[in-house]
């Protein structure tokens, strides 16, 4: 996460999981991508496409690894979605 600087984060964040219902088989797919990103400490980039007549945008794909205390779940597990300044 420290490989792009916070300068270049230009628009919201988006926090993303998996649905099963909206396409099957997304959890177990979502969940190795997650886990492997999670294990070699890297980020992904990709494209985001928000609307069908949306502008695509660049963006770095964090995973965030689920964190449990005394109380329960702190943060869940998932992948933070940043908009690069980049076309």
């Amino acid at each position: 996460q420290d490989s792009i600087p916070v300068t270049h984060i230009v628009d919201k964040t988006y926090f993303i999981y998996p649905n099963d219902e909206g396409a099957e088989g997304s959890t177990d797919a979502f969940a190795n991508l997650h886990a492997a990103m999670l294990r070699k400490k890297v980020v992904a980039i990709g494209e985001l496409l928000t609307r069908v007549t949306a502008i695509p945008r660049m963006v770095a794909i964090f995973p965030q690894a689920e964190r449990l205390e005394e109380g329960g779940q702190v943060t869940p597990p998932g992948m933070i979605i940043v908009s690069l300044p980049y076309e």
